[in-house]
């Protein structure tokens, strides 16, 4: 029992769980965007031939869409307004148009209008509605309250008569908002005003005033399927199934459309979308997630099945998805996941609720028989062998007869035997597959198989019967071949790849008698007998988790996947993918089949059962762009696109396939390349001739355009060896030698001469040299100058010198400059200069001029450059080098005045907390000096925190040091600050994941933290929105990137982790920016200044690096760098194990060494509030002849680090001399991390108390060195 309600439970998680969720229709949006005129759409309707779908807007006359082209009706085009209201399609592929001011008739012989003016007999041409009433008639209905009727056809404008069925008289001068046929024959009208009426033969009755069904303005009606009607409008919906009108008072809508869908539910357009009243239940279709609130004008069910939405921000075509999910049979019961069998000789099988046999038949599932019990969740069920099969229920295996579905026998299935799976051989032996392994039934009993006791048996989970009267097993660690007796066990990791394993889901032979094996961490196993292979991603599933396989009558492949999905193999290559978009739910697919219809079907386990109709219409293939005539080798491209008629494939899901075949080889279907997802390819390398570029398009179910788009393209021969340039070409060239010729002697001399000044100049290695013409356009260009500005000699030649070296915002005055030198042949003076490189990079030169003239007589400059960058270099690392190192100085300053302070305050602090608090012990809780005396603490306590940050800034503080992750850091301490955030600031992270580990310490680090987005919340204003962001990661940082450092002892270059801190507040000047790190100094009016330099010392003791960013009004940014733990890392220094304590009496004594007599006092008054005994020394030498005195009249020594004559730590040493096993506390007013750190020796302390402690501190501490209970 409790096994099936975990079942249940587990169904009910995967049922209602958001991954569950499918889209049952695919919706398709037409705006101006797509080719839609206008955005407001009042009618929709399908041409009799099914070719055009036509749209009437308000404000841009009718658009018709055909096959993914648009045409357009409008006004200029002989229509009496663009505002159209209604449409309505006839026979011969006619279309009546009603408007304003008109309506009119469009077919082949053009558009004829019909207006008050023009048309006698027509008294309201102001057009709301129109339909057929089945006679050849068309009703309309007016604004004005009329019902006309005129023939449907084409007739002459003179010809035609216009009757009045009913005027407003009747109808109250309401406009009529619709008109149609009901079930009865009779014809129904709604009025706006008065509401629903009824022709009884020749007399209108009305049957629904506006206040019977709750509303004021009466907008749409229409009549459901199963009778009832419907009426909807302000602002209120309502229903009759002819017994009263049910108002849903709950709607609260403008229901302005009512539709009736075929199974007796009714699509609602309302100001709030569309609604669907299917089944007893409302459902919302939200059709545009950007605009989910739409005022929906008109919906349309047509023919094809697909639903069209006309709102005021476009139309929406709504069509059902690919695949469907089937809930309920003709009767109402809910269709069960648990059996299905899909055969293409008869149609499918599945159970209801009520444990019936269904059969699907003529769109509806028809109860056939029934069952005892219901079938197992599963879905285990045999083949079919001699018309029959056998089925799991819950504690039955039932036989049955395919074609009357009657129960033929039961056999009861084991106790204590968990089935996963039954099958029957060919002779009719029937199998089960459970968790203990592998079972025939032998008429009157289970027997376990293999009979060999040897056997090692498993876990069994799929079979299969093979054509060579093999079974092949799917077991929990390995798969099985029974044949002629023997078990042949098959490795599929030796066979294929060491990570494939079983178990397997599923063994099917396939009609090539090839089994497929369902799945492996590389997607399908193959096995063909001799080889075994692989189906995987890489060929075109979609994952390599594959549940079951399944080869249709039309050759396709299809394979269901574990979780959501469905993939289809139309030809080796050419696969699609269906989803959760398609109508596919959640759920592993355990089965799928095809019945006679060509209708695909599969069982989804706990989900359901879906089926897909495979669609008729191919897509359509249109050429965007392409270019008819080619030069060789001219890189041209060609654009195209694919329309799905049937709107079942999204535009990007589309695939294409292409080819270039000479005009001889046209008819000849070969040379397409692979269907690919690409809208545009280039042009190959084509010889000279004529060639058809073509294209086919083909969408997600396996449909490819039968008509390729086609262009023909002229490849053309290469320029010379045309006629019309060959001829003239030969002239030329022979005129061209003869000058040529005539030249050459003229300018050798010349040459020679300018051949070896070249020569000289190029030939200088480090010297820059250019030269520049009356135009300032570069004519020289040496190989020094190609070096160092990064141009190379092709690239300046006919620049100007104003666009090769100058900044833009001096690039104005250079050409005047320039000019005015050439002209007056004076030479611009010499001097050092900063001009740029190619990349931008500014380069120090020392530049001088020269001006020559040329052969023409005209002034050339020269200009002869020496570059300077390498000593400018050196002069700033000099003078970088010497600021680090007065920094360093001045740290290193006042980090010992920071250290000496802190570590004297302690000691002080110790007498004050310790006093106030041994006061507070002794006074009654009522007492009025307790108040004074926690005031004291409190005093003493926030002084201690100044300390604590004194020495985190002198690099002394409290290290506890192990391998931290700093994005945990950074998680705590941000969650930490969350409560505390400003309204105005908001904090974003930035981590990245698989941090290397750093070496620190977590408090440390925390602080680091905390103090840096503290400081960047105060540099954000109140009165704006800030914006603070925190980041990891790691990089690689060489010396000289590492010499920009903030501080002076910046670490050897390697890989570091960063944390950085990244603000929009105020920012900083350059003066603050120097000062950010000293301490006491301060921007902020409560400030203390103490924060970034403990940031600062915390990053010394880390041996780290800052950086930082800002600018005045935009932000700061600080970067921190960590080194990354090496793996070969030693490991940190154990300290000492303190000695085993001895057996001492009730009251232990202690020893307290200190040289400042008020710390001495406090700690006697705590350890005898203890009720220990207390002895005092009041410096180092002392304390050892005090010990010498007394070696074992001792439990413990609290010893004071720093005293006068002796410190602690010679102390300690003497004293372990005299008595080893006597523990030690060493006590400091600086942190643990850093005695240990600092003084060697101190590994011989018992353990360590930082100065200021409490009374309990040290309680603690002396309880846990004695190993003592407390004292009642």
């Amino acid at each position: 029992m409790r096994c099936q309600l975990g079942v249940v439970f587990a169904i009910l998680l995967f049922v209602l769980s958001p991954s569950h969720a499918y889209k049952e229709w695919n919706i398709h949006h037409f705006g101006i965007e797509e080719g839609l005129s206008f955005e407001i759409v009042r009618d929709i309707a399908l041409s009799k031939d099914h070719s055009t779908v036509w749209i009437a807007t308000w404000g841009g006359g009718v658009c018709g869409f055909e096959k993914g082209k648009w045409t357009y009706l409008r006004a200029e085009d002989g229509l009496s307004s663009d505002s159209i209201r209604t449409i309505f399609p006839v026979e011969g592929n006619g279309l009546w148009i009603g408007g304003i001011d008109g309506v009119s008739f469009y077919d082949s012989h053009g558009i004829q209008l019909f207006t008050r003016k023009n048309t006698p007999g027509l008294p309201d041409d102001n057009v709301f509605i129109i339909n057929d009433m089945g006679d050849g008639n068309l009703w309309l209905g007016t604004a004005d309250g009329y019902v006309l009727a005129t023939s449907s056809t084409y007739q002459l404008p003179g010809d035609r008569n216009w009757r009045v069925v009913m005027d407003p008289g009747i109808s109250g001068g309401g406009s009529i908002r619709q008109i149609f046929v009901d079930q009865d024959g009779h014809i129904r009208v709604l009025s706006r005003t008065l509401g629903l009426f009824r022709l009884d033969g020749s007399e209108w009755k009305i049957e629904a005033s506006s206040e019977s069904v709750g509303n004021h303005s009466l907008r749409g009606a229409c009549q459901a399927a199963d009778g009832s009607l419907w009426i909807g409008g302000t602002p209120n919906l309502a229903r009759t199934d002819g017994t009263g009108w049910q108002v849903f008072a709950e709607y609260n809508n403008i229901a302005n459309w009512i539709c009736p869908t075929p199974e007796s539910g009714v699509w609602v357009g309302d100001d709030k979308g569309v609604g669907l009243f299917r089944d007893g239940e409302w459902k919302r279709l939200p059709f545009d997630s950007q605009e989910p609130d739409q005022f929906v004008e008109i919906i349309r069910y047509l023919p094809d099945e697909s639903i069209w939405v006309g709102t005021r921000n476009g139309a929406y075509r709504v069509v059902p998805s690919c695949w469907r999910l089937h809930k309920t049979t003709a009767d109402g019961k809910k269709i069960t996941p648990n059996i299905l069998i899909a055969e293409p000789d008869r149609p499918p099988l599945a159970v209801d609720e009520d444990n019936r046999f269904i059969s699907y038949k003529n769109r509806q599932w028809i109860p056939k028989g029934t069952l005892p019990e219901q079938p197992d969740y599963r879905g285990l069920l045999t083949q079919i062998r001699a018309g029959k099969f056998w089925i799991a229920g819950a504690s039955h295996l039932y036989q049955i007869t395919r074609d009357t579905l009657q129960i033929e026998g039961s056999i009861p299935i084991p106790e204590n035997v968990l089935l996963r799976g039954i099958n029957l051989s060919p002779e009719g032996v029937l199998w089960a597959l459970a968790k203990e392994g592998v079972f025939r039934y032998s008429g009157e009993a289970w027997v376990p198989e293999p009979s060999d006791t040897k056997y090692v048996r498993a876990p069994a989970y799929c079979m299969e019967f093979s054509d060579d009267g093999s079974l092949w097993f799917g077991l929990q660690d390995r798969i099985e071949q029974w044949k002629d007796g023997k078990v042949i066990e098959h490795d599929l990791g030796q066979e294929l790849d060491p990570n494939m394993s079983t178990p397997l889901r599923s063994i099917k032979q396939l009609s090539d008698h090839s089994l497929w094996m369902c799945s492996t961490p590389k997607g399908i196993a193959i096995y063909n007998g001799v080889n075994w292979d692989t189906l995987g991603v890489d060929e075109g599933l979609s994952s390599h988790l594959a549940s079951y396989v399944y080869k249709a009558l039309d050759g396709s492949m299809l394979v269901g996947y574990r979780t959501n999905g469905i993939s289809q193999r139309h030809s080796p290559g050419y696969w699609s993918t269906f989803r959760s978009q398609d109508g596919i739910p959640a759920g592993q697919v355990s089965f799928i089949g095809e019945s006679p219809e060509g209708r695909f079907w599969a069982r989804i386990d706990v989900t359901g059962i879906v089926s897909y109709d495979p669609k008729t219409a191919p897509p359509q293939t249109l050429l965007k762009s392409f270019q008819g005539e080619l030069n060789p080798g001219e890189d041209a491209e060609y654009s195209f696109t694919g329309f799905d008629l049937d709107y079942r494939t999204a535009p990007n899901e589309m695939v294409y396939s292409w080819r270039f075949v000479q005009r001889a080889d046209v008819d000849q279907d070969s040379g397409w390349s692979p269907f690919q997802r690409l809208t545009q390819v280039k042009a190959p390398q084509l010889s000279p001739g004529e060639y058809f570029f073509q294209v086919r398009s083909g969408d997600k179910e396996g449909e490819i355009d039968p008509e390729p788009a086609s262009v023909l393209v002229h490849v053309l021969p290469p320029v010379w060896r045309r006629a019309e340039v060959l001829i003239p070409g030969i002239l030329l060239i022979v005129v061209g030698l003869l000058l040529g010729w005539l030249l050459i002697r003229k300018h050798r001399a010349l040459e020679q001469s300018e051949r070896r000044f070249r020569t000289l100049v190029e030939g200088v290695p480090s010297i820059p040299i250019q030269g520049f013409d009356k135009n300032r356009q570069a004519i020289f260009w040496n190989s020094a100058s190609e070096r160092l500005y990064g141009y190379q000699k092709e690239e300046v030649l006919g620049k100007q010198i104003e666009t090769l070296f100058y900044d833009p915002e001096i690039r104005g005055q250079v050409p005047s400059m320039i000019t005015d030198a050439l002209k007056s042949g004076s030479p611009p003076p010499a001097g050092e200069v900063t001009v740029l490189k190619k990349d931008g990079e500014p380069v120090h030169v020392y530049s001088c001029f020269v001006i020559m003239k040329n052969t023409d007589g005209e002034n050339e400059l020269f200009c002869i450059d020496v570059d300077l960058t390498d000593r400018k270099r050196a002069e700033e690392e000099r003078k970088h080098l010497d600021s680090l190192v007065q920094y360093s100085q001045k740290l290193e300053s006042l980090g010992v005045l920071a250290g000496g302070i802190a570590h004297d305050f302690n000691n002080l602090l110790l007498g004050i907390l310790g006093n106030a608090e041994l006061a507070l012990h002794e006074l009654a809780n009522s007492s009025p000096l307790r108040a004074y005396l926690n005031s004291i603490c409190k005093a003493a306590d926030r002084a201690a925190d100044l300390t604590r940050q004194m020495l985190a800034f002198s690099g002394k503080g409290k290290f506890l040091v192990v391998n931290l992750n700093l994005n945990k850091v950074v998680e705590s301490t941000l969650q930490l600050m969350g409560n505390t955030l400003p309204d105005n600031i908001s904090i974003q992270t930035g981590l990245t994941e698989d941090l290397p580990l750093i070496h620190g310490d977590s408090s440390q680090m925390q602080q680091v933290v905390m103090n840096l987005v503290q400081n960047a919340i105060e540099s954000i204003s109140h009165s704006k929105p800030g914006n603070i962001i925190v980041c990891t990661g790691t990089g690689e940082y060489t010396a000289r990137e590492l010499s920009l450092s903030r501080l002076p002892d910046f670490p050897p270059p390697g890989r570091f982790v960063f944390l950085e801190v990244i603000d929009n507040g105020s920012g900083m000047n350059a003066e603050v920016e120097q000062k950010l790190f000293d301490p006491f100094f301060t921007t902020k009016f409560l400030g203390r200044g103490l924060g970034l330099p403990a940031v600062l010392g915390i990053i010394r003791g880390h041996h780290g690096a800052i950086f930082i960013s800002s600018e005045v009004e935009k932000g700061s940014s600080i970067r921190l760098l960590f080194p990354v733990v090496k793996e070969t890392q030693e490991a940190p220094k154990e300290a000492k194990a303190c000695p085993a304590p001895k057996h001492r009496a009730a009251n232990p004594c202690i020893l307290v060494v200190d040289d400042d007599e008020s710390v001495r006092e406090v700690a006697r008054r705590m350890i005898e509030k203890m009720q220990f005994e207390v002895l005092l020394a009041s410096d180092g030498i002392e304390a050892v002849e005090t010990v010498r005195a007394q070696p074992d009249g001792f439990d413990c020594v609290l010893l004071d680090l720093s005293m006068p004559r002796m410190n602690g730590i010679q102390t300690m040493e003497i004293i372990q001399q005299i008595n080893p096993n006597l523990p030690i506390i060493l006590s400091s007013g600086f942190s643990e991390a850093e005695i240990r750190q600092q003084w060697s020796g101190s590994e011989g302390m018992s353990a360590f108390i930082q100065k200021p402690y409490l009374s309990s501190v040290l309680r603690e501490k002396l309880l846990e060195i004695l190993a003592l209970s407390e004292p009642a």
